[in-house]
């Protein structure tokens, strides 16, 4: 923890050198049983979130299929959509093999990670669009991709830190405007401590500072000043939106009345009892979801920081990751 803590510390106020640091020490090689395949995904012009214009959607997005033992001669009809942490302004498809090459062994799926737009340069919600896309990607293939149409109930959105907030906010996406497009939801929702609250409300923010490995905050005085206390938003006045911070959702779908909303699927929340974001995982799966039809699984892991699967040197990391995988095979059956 040390180690990676200092390695956080070097770029916490400089963009620049941070992602350097990063992909210089965090590009791992998958085994040889796993097969990395390199894809772009067009960016969907047709579904934009709020405050989206036509032309911020040019372009695609990078992504790569992560297969385990893709030597034999089936694919999973299973689907992982892996979204990565990093803050929004660190990581990629790259620095991420080290758990998505686990998560295809362990969930026997294939797995989808994208590289989506990073912050400061890509603010909210162009991070959120790109995976939209991905996700339309599976369901409706555009002319020219080598894989079928997944049908939404082989497919679960999974990621960690600010993925993890990008998975869940992509399924709140949904639930709100899935009718409007035509969009269904995905068979379950998997957060490895998940970066639900960008308010830093919840206290052991502050109380696990000296424990965990993430620094406090990130302040290139190129982009940060007071009414900007993140990368991933323009202004301060953004971070209490329910699509920045998942904890503040309002959350009711046990009201049949509410018929332009589609009920969230399984929700599973994994968390480190020594982590910064301790706190607000455990509010966001007790408390945001207390009122959703469908189960809410939170699973804390004694002693340990963020992002558990990383650690895969220590048993209680192969346990975690063993547990999320679990919960992957049940949702898409």
């Amino acid at each position: 923890i040390a180690s990676v803590r200092q390695t956080m510390e070097l770029g916490k106020d400089n963009v620049a050198l941070a992602r350097t640091v990063i992909q210089k020490i965090a590009s791992p090689t998958p085994p040889v049983a796993t097969k990395i395949t390199k894809v772009y995904i067009p960016r969907r012009k047709d579904v934009l979130p709020d405050g989206m214009d036509p032309a911020d959607a040019e372009g695609n997005v990078k992504a790569e299929w992560v297969d385990w033992q893709a030597f034999l001669s089936w694919k999973s009809d299973k689907v992982i959509l892996y979204i990565h942490g990093g803050a929004f302004f660190l990581g990629s498809r790259k620095t991420h093999r080290t758990v998505t090459w686990r998560f295809a062994r362990g969930s026997r799926c294939r797995v989808l990670s994208i590289d989506y737009r990073l912050s400061p340069e890509a603010v909210f919600p162009l991070g959120l669009q790109d995976c939209i896309s991905a996700y339309l990607y599976l369901l409706d293939p555009p002319s020219g991709a080598t894989h079928p149409r997944y049908p939404p109930e082989n497919i679960v959105f999974m990621g960690d830190s600010a993925g993890g907030n990008l998975a869940i906010v992509l399924a709140l996406w949904i639930r709100e405007n899935g009718s409007k497009y035509n969009i269904p939801m995905p068979a379950g929702v998997c957060g490895i401590s998940p970066w639900v609250d960008l308010t830093h409300s919840q206290p052991s923010f502050v109380l696990h500072g000296d424990i965990d490995y993430l620094p406090y905050a990130s302040r290139d005085p190129k982009y940060i000043h007071k009414d900007r206390a993140h990368y991933y938003t323009n202004h301060n006045d953004e971070l209490s939106n329910p699509l920045v911070s998942p904890l503040h959702a309002k959350i009711d779908d046990r009201d049949a009345n509410k018929t332009e909303l589609i009920p969230l699927p399984p929700v599973y929340v994994q968390t480190g009892t020594i982590e910064r974001l301790h706190h607000e995982n455990i509010a966001f799966a007790v408390d945001t979801l207390k009122n959703s039809p469908a189960p809410v699984i939170l699973e804390l892991y004694e002693d340990m920081p963020h992002v558990i699967p990383f650690f895969f040197f220590e048993s209680i990391a192969t346990l975690a990751t063993r547990n999320a995988c679990r919960f992957v095979r049940d949702a898409v059956g």
